[in-house]
């Protein structure tokens, strides 16, 4: 009896991750489905036409899943295959994949019904897909473990815009400091204590309304969250209040809307003028001063902010070198980057950020610059 058939469309960049992917799901559908990854060496034998084995796969294949990548999203080959099985009647479903999100692109490909991988309980789409393509019952097996072994989290695949950059980032953090008005005849820290107590709610329900669960602990003064890949901390210092948010590399393009969600709750709704500090690692080398800067780059291409302050497209920025602890010397490095509007696009920041290590502004490590350079 023939095994049903569904093609792969990919850009054979992904070829490690789908490869991956292909054996787990093979796996969990008890070889009962025949996947077509042209790039995996085993589904166009050594020594056959390429062209004619692909063309006679597409011709053949009941259902193609197409992954948009960041290797992939503009590539016009994917494009190709898709609609050509779409012209042919195939099932053609549109999989946003290690960090793109389907919703962030236009068509022709967003005018099909697809959906993210995100997780296990995405990655179990793939499943029922399948089952209800050539209705047969698999179970929907796939794990967390599943998802990260396929991803290779440890080396930073899905990382959306940042992806190529993780290599060179050391941590996304963020702190805002909350003026609270002091209360006639009241202390200024009982009075940042009473705007704790309002404020807490308020970041439980957005991480509610988000779906996100994790440890909570609630002390006198301080309230801290322990979610997946990142922190979020509440702490009253005299007549302030400030919020504190530590987020993984590798996790900022998963959780980055709730991160902003968070920041929009404890400002009173507006994201513009937040600074966001995406620290590099340890060793990296940066020009701080602004003339060294704009001495680097086209002078099309920044604009002067009144005062003090440079600006690329919608985003304020600057290099600053800080401390790891107290008394340290000022030898580490982040890239700052502001809003200027009410919105943060990552995409923008890892433009930025190309350009200026482009440019030579920032310069990681050796090891680290031939590990981005693949």
């Amino acid at each position: 009896m023939t095994r049903p058939t569904i093609f792969f469309s990919h850009s054979s960049s992904d070829r490690d991750p789908l490869e991956r992917l292909k054996a787990a799901f093979v796996a969990k559908t008890g070889g009962a489905i025949d996947v077509f990854l042209a790039s995996d060496g085993q589904s166009i034998p050594l020594g056959s036409n390429w062209v004619a084995t692909l063309q006679q796969r597409l011709e053949t294949a009941q259902l193609m899943l197409v992954f948009v990548t960041p290797s992939s999203v503009d590539s016009r080959w994917i494009h190709f295959e898709a609609g050509f099985s779409h012209a042919k009647g195939t099932a053609v479903v549109p999989i946003g994949f290690l960090g793109v999100d389907l919703r962030e692109l236009g068509p022709p490909l967003t005018l099909l019904q697809g959906f993210n991988i995100t997780g296990a309980d995405s990655l179990n789409n793939l499943i029922a897909l399948a089952n209800r393509t050539f209705g047969h019952d698999h179970a929907l097996a796939f794990t967390r473990d599943d998802y990260g072994a396929i991803v290779d989290v440890e080396n930073g695949l899905g990382g959306g815009p940042l992806a190529h950059l993780l290599p060179c980032l050391e941590r996304l953090r963020l702190i805002n400091h909350c003026d609270v008005p002091t209360v006639e005849g009241r202390d200024a820290e009982e009075t940042s204590l009473d705007e704790l107590e309002q404020m807490r709610p308020r970041l439980e329900a957005v991480l509610a309304d988000a779906g996100v669960g994790g440890d909570v602990r609630v002390e006198r003064g301080s309230c801290a969250w322990r979610l997946p890949g990142m922190q979020v901390e509440l702490e009253v210092r005299g007549r302030y209040l400030d919020l504190r948010i530590k987020v993984e590399p590798i996790t900022v393009h998963r959780v980055f809307e709730l991160v902003c969600a968070i920041v929009r709750a404890f400002r009173g709704g507006t994201l513009r003028g937040q600074r966001f500090a995406f620290r590099l690692v340890a060793g990296t080398a940066a020009i701080e001063r602004e003339s060294g800067i704009t001495a680097r780059i086209d002078a099309d291409t920044f604009g002067f902010l009144p005062g003090r302050g440079l600006a690329i497209g919608e985003l304020e920025f600057e290099v600053q070198h800080w401390a790891e602890a107290t008394g340290a010397p000022a030898d580490r490095v982040s890239l700052i980057v502001s809003p200027l509007v009410e919105r943060l696009e990552l995409g923008e920041v890892a433009d930025l950020l190309d350009l200026l290590l482009a440019r030579r502004v920032i310069v990681p490590p050796a090891a680290i610059a031939a590990r981005m350079r693949g």
